[in-house]
């Protein structure tokens, strides 16, 4: 059986953060595998990329930490993900002092 791709959704950027937060929550119900891909253009300091995932929008729960402390700038290699429920979304957490432009991007297949 071969699956199709079903949304591709963009989670956050290209934006600048330079404290910890999340992107919103989104329904991905009925996906049963992703692709999270990350692009930094801009880096310093450390930052630790979550995907957290749930039942409901607001119960969602830490997932998959995706290439922790100093990431370098350019694109990540994607990250595979699966059974992660109904709804997610990204969390981050940026050092003190420190500064990341990225944009992440969620491809799901049915």
């Amino acid at each position: 059986m071969q699956h199709s791709v079903g949304i591709t959704k963009v989670l956050y950027g290209p934006a600048t953060v330079t404290e910890d937060g999340q992107s919103s929550a989104f329904n991905v119900a009925g996906y049963i595998e992703a692709l999270l891909f990350i692009e930094i253009t801009a880096a310093s300091g450390a930052l630790d990329l979550t995907v957290e995932a749930g039942p409901e929008a607001d119960e969602l729960y830490p997932r998959h930490t995706i290439i922790p402390t100093y990431m370098t700038t350019g694109k990540k290699p994607p990250v595979k993900l699966s059974n992660f429920g109904s709804w997610i979304r990204l969390a981050w957490d940026v050092s003190s002092g420190g500064s990341f432009t990225f944009t992440a991007k969620f491809q799901a297949k049915t």
